[in-house]
């Protein structure tokens, strides 16, 4: 899911050319794929998580954050107490870009569903959808930056600050 472009690109071609059969014919491909990624589902906040190696950005700040020793924030760089992996690959963390991708993921899978005259199947995932970009405002949404953050996943901790995210150049 992350970031290819198969979804959408079945949807807009079907809205292009009017032939709504094949995005039809790859509506359950796209629902398992979307399913795929749910062994990184967390079940109490509803979003999903991965390291930011996995999202193209090694030395993320949540790496930072919980790369020190014990757990904690790196104070000093070249520590023999920091962990350098977990400073480089970066903890499991709520990542916004991630879970944006699968809330386009979902809207994409509820329009091909409703452009085919599936109403129940678009409102189930219009509401996944809906579902994780609320539980997203609610966790990852700093209202005093007024911006997106990221969460390191195992203790809730928010990394915030600005970081270059997948292929954004800030957030």
């Amino acid at each position: 899911m992350e970031t290819e472009s198969i979804a959408p690109s079945t949807y807009e071609f079907a809205q292009t050319i009017g032939d709504t059969q094949f995005a039809n014919s790859q509506l359950q491909g796209l629902i398992d794929m979307f399913n795929l990624w749910n062994v990184t589902r967390d079940p109490i906040t509803g979003l999903y998580h991965r390291t930011p190696l996995l999202d193209a950005q090694e030395f993320s700040l949540p790496g930072y954050i919980a790369g020190g020793p014990d757990g904690g924030a790196v104070e000093q760089w070249n520590s023999m107490a920091n962990n350098y992996s977990v400073i480089d690959n970066g903890p499991q963390t709520y990542r916004v870009s991630f879970n944006a991708y699968m809330v386009a993921a979902a809207r994409t899978i509820s329009n091909i569903a409703a452009m085919t005259d599936q109403a129940s199947l678009a409102q189930e995932w219009n509401a996944t959808a809906s579902t994780l970009l609320n539980n997203m405002q609610s966790l990852l949404y700093d209202n005093d930056l007024n911006f997106w953050i990221d969460v390191i996943q195992e203790t809730n901790q928010p990394a915030v600050g600005r970081q270059e995210i997948g292929y954004y150049p800030y957030r």
